[in-house]
Order: C-alpha cells, then sequence, then structure tokens
C-alpha cells in the first residue's frame, strides 16, 4: 500500500465502523420555553438519564428557538428527562422509546424562579453543561476519565474543546488564554501546568468565559479570547509533584532526566536535572512546560524536527548536531502573594558536545551550463550555555494599573571545528576547483534583555475612561568570535595553480535593540472612538573586525590584512506615530489609521576604502480593517523594513574562501503592502469550525542576495535591491467533531491551500524572476474511544510547480508528501501499545529520486503502583531501520541536497515513576 493511499482506507475504517447504523436507538425532540412569555429559552440544557442508576446517556443544548433533538438514546429502557436553565425551576419527565425511533416530548415550560440553579437540582441530576450569563459550566463527573487521568485528558472530552498535541486549547474555536483554579492563578499564567499536572478527578466543574482583558487599545475589532476556572471538589494547598526516569539501550544509548516541585499554596519551585544521547529533549516539550512551570510571565520557544526544544533560550537536551551527548539542570522559582501579584525567577546550565557528518551537493543551473559543489563537512562542536531569568507582574485592587518586567541574561562558549572538502565542477569544462582544510571557530556570546509593560486608567467616568499604556523591549547582545581558517585550493582553470590560505579572523559584533511604545486611549462618543500611539526604536549594530595573515615560514598569525580589517557601525533610529479611529455599529467595526514613519540610518567605517553612508526614510503608511464579529475581516496593512547590518556591511568575509559574502552600503528599505481577507466560523450546534484565508503581499526593493560564480570556480554573493517580490495565499479549513458522552470522540480536519509567489533572483549578473506555485491538501483524524483506543494522523501532499522568466532553465516540478501517524491501544488495564509512524517522501523530476524516509517507533508500557504512578516501557526505536536526514531544496536556479548521519536503530527499556501528592488546608492528604 502505497503511503497516498493509506491515509484514505485508514480514514474510511474509522468513519465506517464509529457511525455505522445503529438500529437499536431513536431520538427525543422537543421544545423548551418560558411558562410566562412562552418563548423559547435558547441555552437550555435537556438531560437523559437512565432510571436504573442515574448515568448520563446524552444532553442537548437549545437552540435559538427553545428546540431541541437528542439522538443515539436507548430503545426499550425507561429514562428520566431533566430539563434546567439559570433562573427557573426544573422539569423532570420519564419517557421510554419503544419500536417508534423518534419520540416528540412536545412544548416543556418551565417557571421563573428566584433561587439558583444549584438549589433547586440534586446532585444526582446535575447536567453536564449549565449556562449561567456569559459562563459555561461543564460537570466534570459527567465525563469518564482514566483514574490516572489529567485535566487535560479532561478537555478533550467536553464539547466544544480541543486540545492539540502540544497542549494548546480552544474552545468553540477561539483559543484559550489563562486558566484559573477556584477563581485564582494557578502557576500564573502558565494553564499547561494545570491540565497536565492536576488530576482530572479533583475538579468538580469547569468553567468557560471570555477573557476581556486581552486586548490592547489598538486591537479592539476582535474576538475575545477564553478564560477556564477550575472548580475542585477539595482546596489543594500543599503538594509535590513530578516525574524521574532512567534509560538504558542498545550502542550504549541512556537517558536520566528528573523535574520535582514543591508547591506551598503561592509558592512553588522546580528542580530539574538530566543527562542522554539520544539527541533529543527530556521528556517532551509540553511536558517540560508544564512539569517545569515556564511561561510563567515570559516565554519564548522553538521546536526543532529532531525533537530538541528550548524554552527562555534554555536547552533541554539534543542539540544542532546530528549526535549529542547533553547534560544539564537548574531551578525555577514562582511566587504569587496576593492575587494581585507575582514573581519569578530561573537558573539552568546545559552542555552539549556532538559531531556532524554532512554531504552536500549546490547545483547553479544557467540554460545548459551546472555549477556543482560537492561539500563534505565533518563538524565537533562543544557548548556551554548559562541562563538566569527573573521578573514581576503586578496590577492594583481595583484593576487600573498594572506593571510587567522581565530581565534575561544568557552566558555561552561555543568552540566547533570543521574539516571541509569542496569540489566544484562544470559540466561544460569538468573539475574546476579542488579545496580542503579547515574551519575553527570560538564563540563567546553575551545576551541582556528586559520587557516592560505598564498600563493605567487616567480618568473613569460613567464607564468612559482615558488611558495609557507604555512598553519597551530591550535587547544587548555580543558574539565575540575568533574563526581560523586553515584551506589549500587547488584551481585547475586556467592552469593547475595551488594557494594556501592561512588566516585568523577576530569578530565582535555588538548590537543594541530598543523598542519604545506609549498608546494613549478612552476618546469615546457614541460608536467611535480615538486611539494615538507612538513607537521611538533604536537598533544599532557594531562590530569590529580584524584579519591577521599566517606568512609561509611563521606560525603566527601576526600580520594584519588591512582590506579585511575596519570598525563599522550601524546606527538606525525610527520614529513612529499612529493616530488611530474607531467606529463600531452593532457588530461592525471599521478601523483606520495612518503612520508617520521617520527612519535615519547611519554607516560609519574606519576603513578609508570605503565612504561612510546616511540615509533617511521619510513614508506615509495606510491601514484599514473592515472586522465583523465572529465571522469576516478585511485589512490592508503597509511595513517599512531597514536594511540590516550584515546585508549593509561591506568588509568581504572570506572565512570560507570557497564562498566569500559582502554587503552593499547602497542597500535601499524595504516597502511591504499586505491585504487580507479572513472569515472564521463555529458553528457551536454541529462544532464545526470554518476558516478562510485570502493575503496577498507586495515587496517593493525586496533584499536578495545575488551569486556569482567565477572562472576558478569560487562564489562571489552580494546583497542587493531586485525588482518587485509578490506573492498570492490562499488556505481554506474545515474540522468537525463527533461526540457519544462516555462513548467516543473524534475529530476530522480537511485544509487546502494554494500559493504563488513571485520571486526576484540574480545570478552571474542577471536578474530573473522564479515563478512558484504550491498546492498543499492536509487531512487529519483523532479518534477516541473510551479511553481504550486512540488514533491519531496527519498525512500532506505537496505540490511544486518552479518556473523562471528569460528561459533562464528548465521548469522544475516535485511534490512532498508526509504522514504521522499515532495509536494507542490500552485494551488490559495496566498494559498500553503504542506506535508512532513518520514517513516522508520527495519526487523531483527530472532528478534522481531521494531514499523515503520511513520512522517507525513501537513501544509498550506496564504501569503499576496506586493510580499507575510507575510505568516500565520497552522502545524500538527506527524499526526497520529506515531513517535517513536526505533533503532536498529548490531556491531559484539553486538546487541544494543534503544527507547528514543519524542515530539508526536502538532499543531501550525505561523505568519512570510519576509522583503527586496533594494536602488541603489542614494539612491532610486529598484523596480523590
Amino acid at each position: 500500500m502505497g503511503i497516498k493511499a493509506f491515509p484514505v482506507c485508514l480514514f474510511i475504517l474509522i468513519f465506517s465502523q464509529t457511525y455505522a447504523q445503529q438500529p437499536n436507538i431513536g431520538a427525543i425532540s422537543g421544545l423548551v420555553k418560558d411558562s410566562a412569555t412562552k418563548k423559547g429559552l435558547s441555552l437550555a440544557t435537556v438531560s437523559v438519564f437512565k432510571l436504573t442508576d442515574s448515568s448520563i446517556v446524552s444532553f442537548k443544548l437549545c437552540d435559538d428557538k427553545g428546540g431541541f433533538e437528542i439522538r443515539n438514546i436507548p430503545l426499550n429502557q425507561t429514562l428520566k428527562i431533566v430539563t434546567t436553565f439559570e433562573g427557573y425551576e426544573v422539569d423532570r419527565r420519564e419517557v421510554r422509546l419503544t419500536a417508534s425511533a423518534n419520540y416528540s416530548i412536545g412544548t416543556i415550560l418551565l417557571k421563573p424562579t428566584s433561587k439558583s440553579l444549584d438549589e433547586v437540582i440534586v446532585k444526582s441530576e446535575r447536567p453536564p453543561i449549565i449556562v449561567k450569563k456569559d459562563t459555561i459550566e461543564f460537570n466534570a463527573t459527567a465525563f469518564k476519565t482514566l483514574p490516572n487521568a489529567l485535566v487535560e485528558d479532561l478537555f478533550k472530552k467536553l464539547p466544544g474543546m480541543q486540545v492539540d498535541r502540544d497542549g494548546n486549547i480552544t474552545y468553540n474555536g477561539r483559543p484559550v488564554s489563562r486558566i484559573y483554579v477556584d477563581g485564582k492563578s494557578f502557576f500564573n499564567d502558565n494553564y499547561k501546568a494545570a491540565t497536565q499536572i492536576l488530576p482530572s478527578a479533583i475538579v468538580a466543574n469547569v468553567q468557560v468565559y471570555d477573557d476581556k482583558e486581552q486586548l490592547d487599545a489598538t486591537q479592539k475589532n476582535t474576538d475575545y479570547n477564553k478564560i477556564i476556572n477550575l472548580k475542585l471538589k477539595q482546596n489543594v494547598k500543599k503538594s509535590t509533584f513530578g516525574k524521574v526516569s532512567t534509560s538504558g539501550g542498545t550502542d550504549n544509548r541512556y537517558e536520566l532526566a528528573g523535574a520535582v516541585n514543591f508547591l506551598r499554596d503561592t509558592v512553588q519551585l522546580t528542580l530539574i536535572g538530566y543527562k542522554n544521547n539520544l539527541n533529543r529533549g527530556i521528556f517532551n516539550s509540553s511536558e517540560m512546560r508544564a512539569i517545569g512551570a515556564f511561561n510563567r510571565n515570559w516565554t519564548t520557544m522553538t521546536n526543532n524536527d529532531n525533537g530538541t526544544y528550548t524554552i527562555n533560550n534554555i536547552s533541554f537536551g539534543g542539540g544542532t548536531t546530528a549526535e549529542t551527548e547533553s547534560a544539564g539542570g537548574g531551578i525555577n522559582f514562582n511566587h504569587a502573594p496576593t492575587k494581585y501579584t507575582s514573581f519569578y525567577a530561573q537558573y539552568f546550565v546545559s552542555h552539549e558536545d556532538g559531531y556532524t557528518n554532512e554531504n552536500i551537493n549546490n547545483l547553479y543551473i544557467n540554460n545548459d551550463t551546472i555549477n556543482k559543489y560537492n561539500i563534505f563537512n565533518q563538524l565537533a562542536s562543544i557548548k556551554t550555555i548559562q541562563n538566569l531569568n527573573f521578573g514581576f507582574k503586578t496590577k492594583s485592587k481595583s484593576g487600573n494599573r498594572s506593571l510587567t518586567l522581565n530581565v534575561g541574561n544568557q552566558w555561552s562558549v561555543l568552540n566547533s571545528s570543521t574539516f571541509n572538502a569542496t569540489i566544484n565542477s562544470n559540466n561544460q569544462v569538468g573539475t574546476l576547483l579542488n579545496s580542503n582544510g579547515k574551519l575553527d571557530q570560538s564563540v563567546n556570546p553575551k545576551n541582556y534583555y528586559h520587557s516592560l509593560f505598564f498600563s493605567s486608567k487616567l480618568f473613569e467616568k460613567n464607564d468612559k475612561y482615558r488611558a495609557i499604556s507604555f512598553q519597551q523591549y530591550y535587547n544587548v547582545v555580543q558574539n565575540p568570535t575568533n574563526f581560523l581558517t586553515e584551506i589549500d585550493n587547488l584551481s585547475l582553470i586556467p592552469t593547475p595553480s595551488n594557494t594556501m590560505i592561512r588566516q585568523l579572523r577576530f569578530f565582535n559584533p555588538q548590537k543594541l535593540f530598543i523598542i519604545n511604545r506609549m498608546v494613549l486611549s478612552g476618546w469615546k462618543k457614541k460608536n467611535t472612538s480615538f486611539v494615538l500611539a507612538s513607537n521611538f526604536d533604536i537598533n544599532n549594530a557594531k562590530n569590529t573586525i580584524v584579519t591577521y595573515l599566517q606568512h609561509i615560514g611563521n606560525k603566527n598569525y601576526d600580520s594584519v590584512d588591512a582590506n579585511l580589517t575596519s570598525d563599522v557601525n550601524v546606527s538606525n533610529s525610527i520614529l513612529k506615530i499612529t493616530p488611530q479611529f474607531d467606529l463600531s455599529i452593532k457588530k461592525y467595526m471599521l478601523t483606520l489609521s495612518g503612520t508617520f514613519f521617520n527612519a535615519h540610518q547611519n554607516i560609519n567605517i574606519s576603513n578609508k576604502s570605503f565612504n561612510n553612508y546616511k540615509d533617511t526614510y521619510i513614508y506615509s503608511l495606510l491601514y484599514f480593517s473592515f472586522y465583523k464579529q465572529g465571522g469576516l475581516r478585511l485589512s490592508f496593512d503597509q511595513q517599512i523594513n531597514l536594511p540590516l547590518a550584515k546585508d549593509l556591511t561591506p568588509i568581504v568575509d572570506n572565512t570560507n574562501p570557497v564562498f566569500v559574502f559582502s554587503g552593499n552600503l547602497k542597500l535601499q528599505a524595504e516597502k511591504t503592502s499586505t491585504f487580507k481577507i479572513t472569515f472564521r466560523k463555529f458553528i457551536v450546534k454541529k462544532q464545526l469550525n470554518l476558516n478562510y484565508e485570502l493575503l496577498y503581499g507586495n515587496t517593493q526593493n525586496p533584499i536578495i542576495q545575488s551569486v556569482k560564480i567565477l572562472s576558478n570556480g569560487k562564489q562571489e554573493i552580494k546583497s542587493m535591491n531586485a525588482g518587485n517580490r509578490h506573492s498570492l495565499v490562499m488556505r481554506l479549513g474545515i474540522s468537525k467533531s463527533f461526540q457519544k458522552i462516555n462513548r467516543y470522540n473524534h475529530s476530522v480536519n480537511l485544509n487546502l491551500s494554494y500559493q504563488n509567489m513571485i520571486t526576484p533572483t540574480v545570478f552571474n549578473e542577471t536578474e530573473f524572476s522564479q515563478k512558484v506555485n504550491v498546492f498543499k491538501t492536509t487531512v487529519g483524524n483523532s479518534f477516541n474511544w473510551q479511553d481504550k483506543f486512540n488514533l491519531y494522523y496527519s498525512y500532506s501532499y505537496t505540490a511544486n510547480i518552479n518556473r523562471f522568466t528569460k528561459k533562464f532553465t528548465a521548469d522544475v516540478l516535485s511534490n512532498v508528501q508526509n504522514l504521522d501517524v499515532e495509536v494507542t491501544a490500552r485494551l488490559f488495564k495496566k498494559v498500553s501499545f503504542n506506535t508512532t509512524l513518520l514517513a516522508n517522501k520527495i519526487v523531483y523530476e527530472n532528478l534522481p529520486a531521494l531514499p523515503v524516509n520511513l520512522f517507525i517507533n513501537p513501544s509498550i508500557s506496564v504501569y503499576f503502583l496506586k493510580e499507575d504512578k510507575g510505568e516500565i516501557k520497552f522502545i524500538v526505536r527506527d524499526l526497520l531501520n529506515r531513517n535517513n536526514n536526505f533533503s532536498r531544496n529548490v531556491i531559484g536556479n539553486n538546487i541544494t541536497e543534503t544527507n547528514t548521519n543519524v542515530l539508526g536503530r536502538y532499543f531501550m527499556l525505561t523505568f519512570s515513576y510519576n509522583f503527586k501528592t496533594f494536602k488541603n488546608e489542614q494539612n491532610n492528604k486529598v484523596n480523590w
């Protein structure tokens, strides 16, 4: 079975088994109305229970007219129908469906009452969902989970709640921004600490409502995100929880990892340590963010394809090399003494020792001429990184003022040595160049940043207020670098000649990046409002470049090359003033703004071979947005991007003498205009999510890298402005969820996209355009049956068509297929089977086929101890030993093929222990 046919067959099998005709079920329909006004009660809850044991069968929220239809009702059973709505008495009645599969219960009239719903309903009849004004409340006990299930597992069973594989949560299509526990912040804003740590069994109710504090004054024309509040059965005041694991496998593979949390009311302390040679992060990124209580106030995160990741620039195992041995540890402290104040501190250190063997085939095609570079790199590197981060968040009791500060420091030491061998050939004349030698690098980066946000209401009267907010981001980066080049070049054209390059180059780049933003808001009159925003940004880059040469017969590098030595200072100051006007009528909002953009760019160079350069940019930029709440948005935006220091620096960079880079002092700024149409609609009744996006972008004076191949095979690469770049993107997404309470949860999705890009390219001083058309289709499926069987798969097919103007080279046609499958079966209470499958196939017409990357990882887990705290797992990584790291990329007339070494197949046995102890205010252990 081919990779393309597999997901289709799997989808048909799942769908047909799940939704096959069931003859022994029926449906109940009716209307719910106010007994006095006879108006339909929208969002009233109709629940169906078994009369024998009061277990929930199904439920439904009424539509706008008070109507409901509940399907999948069993026949020949006595059932109790309970109708509830906040502010009304409860209606109870019994029914029994027989041969007639569809039953109309008629009109249910509810009588108003001054009592709350909790006062008029018994515990066993509490409906799965209750609507209280602007709050949706789920009864957690109505949704069955495993004994060791977490809050995240409970969320996956709630109607309208979606949890992706990284733990991100949406409700009815809107992202969840925060989660509270009993109305208070839990680990501050890190909701994954609550969803991936707390057991679901201690949760009584889950409340969902709008996050009305999320929006900046200039970003009002959007839908609210959501806040979730977990109401616990018992108050949790003290706890100790975490995870430790140890692993050993074939080929001397090993891993030791542990993270422990101590929670004492509002204080939380985390200790983390790890060591492995598996070239991956400990646990996984979602687990680590939860266990470590990150994302408290300030979080940046990167994920890599090989399973490594960083949080706040902190590495948790693995590395950039193909095979890495890594170790590290640290401490994370969080404290929220009041509901208005919280602060945190982190210190982590990591060490990586790795190597990579890399083979690169680099082709440049010019009509019938093909220049080919065969490059082999053997890299060994050692890196140590230290991180210290701290910050706090506070707001006044009235909520009128708030202040947030985050500070971070990072110190690193990186030493690497690369053996490089390069052969350049031309299909017309044969081999041009043979180069080999070593490239050694030593870097000591230092990185400091702080971010500050302050907001305050200046005046408040009759719900009309004026407010001011100030935001600053400050970042200083230093990267002192020593780069040693010892390369021998054998040039064969026009006659054989050998050149020995012995060069030691010092770089000391220093970057200063400051963003200052102030927003004044609150000028309101009827349906209109006015906001004034201003930015003053500073972006300076200073680099001291000193190049030493080694003369023949002299081992020391003591001769300065004046042509390759200079101080280069690029300073940018940018002023932006943006008045914004908003007009809102019912569900519609129109936003108009104009930005006065004024930037000064100065370039000072100590090398007298180059002149200093300065430029001033003055623009009037436009922005408009037309928005319909819960649906359509049209917007137009303009942005200016100044040339970067690396693109401006004219001092030649020949650290690899085969590929020589240089900047361009005469570069102009890029101006990008973007028109965008988006439509997003979530149909609650059908659990159907629709989204569409159309985007057109035009960039004037785009900055590109021109390539010129000399007759001796060397490359000269230079920054330059080119003709306009165009981009058209269309995306369509459809997803739907199916659910039968305590039976199955099933979601399917389909995403289609088309992208058309016209990108200017310059090769050998000839400018042409690359016209790229990309068609992509992605289908996905997630299925859970009573927590005994889980299936996830995602399949994508991408077709690329690359064409070139001026008949520069032949068209390049390609397609890429990706398949991601995970199956988990827990058919026995204490035994779980899991298999992941990753497949990747890349096909380029008129080019040799690349090997199919097939990566299968089966495992079996045995759980023991109370609440399945202990786990022994046997893992086979890369069962078929077919994982490879081949890739092919086409940019302009350049085709790059890369292959690096991989770990290969190994077997591993892992022991893990999850510990969780929760205590209440009386210091008594909480049992559930």
